[in-house]
């Protein structure tokens, strides 16, 4: 399995970043599944149902 995060470019973004997860099942569909990120200091509420909004801390691993 492999992800990549992307800049979205869009005008009307809501989401400042996409995330691109793709495996090897899903690659031979030629499909792909894209979660949008938002910061938690700018999610809308200020109880975030964790079961279905996981935190997830990204790190840049090309170093």
């Amino acid at each position: 399995m492999q992800s990549t995060v992307y800049s979205n470019i869009g005008k009307r973004a809501v989401y400042s970043l996409l995330l691109d997860v793709t495996s090897d099942i899903i690659g031979q569909l030629n499909r792909r599944i894209v979660l949008p990120l938002l910061p938690v200091e700018k999610y809308p509420s200020s109880t975030r149902p964790e079961r279905l909004v996981p935190l997830v801390r990204l790190t840049d691993d090309k170093k």
